[in-house]
């Protein structure tokens, strides 16, 4: 798990320094988790673990929201979402099972950055792949999962 999280982990560092103007690059999961970040030295200071922390709930939430609004009105898959605020920009895209947060100053060069969010999705989305075909369900935990489904649907019926 160590060689996932330092591939994770990597992937944001190039993402970071791909321009001075990057200050926190993050992955979370579809409920808003973050499951890793890299910032730059300030941002680690002054910002909290809370305020961090919320930054990827809330961009995943906004993230996810956007994506179903398009998909209500036929529009297609979204790929990058920029949010942009008076004193700087909030980018995100999906990655795989995750989405992939950038946050960046005003000053940031959006069509590099946008690029190279792509490439780091992909690269995320190929190692979620790989991470997914590595992990093997219990036959045990398969026929309990699917027997709680029936009674789900059976409740639904009800």
């Amino acid at each position: 798990m160590d060689n996932i999280n330092q591939a994770i982990r990597s992937i944001l560092t190039k993402l970071l320094k791909s321009d001075n103007n990057v200050i926190i690059t993050l992955l979370t999961d579809r409920t808003g988790l973050t499951l890793a970040r890299v910032s730059r030295l300030m941002v680690a200071e002054t910002m909290g673990q809370a305020e961090l922390e919320s930054i990827g709930a809330i961009a995943s939430a906004v993230f996810t929201g956007a994506a179903e609004q398009g998909a209500v009105l036929s529009l297609g898959k979204l790929n990058i979402m920029v949010a942009e605020f008076r004193d700087g920009r909030v980018l995100t895209a999906e990655a795989g099972q995750g989405i992939l947060v950038v946050v960046a100053e005003r000053d940031v060069q959006l069509g590099l950055i946008r690029v190279k969010m792509q490439d780091a999705a992909k690269e995320l989305a190929a190692l979620s792949e790989s991470i997914a075909k590595t992990v093997t369900v219990a036959p045990e935990k398969t026929a309990s999962a699917k027997s709680l489904i029936s009674a789900l649907e059976e409740l639904e019926n009800f």
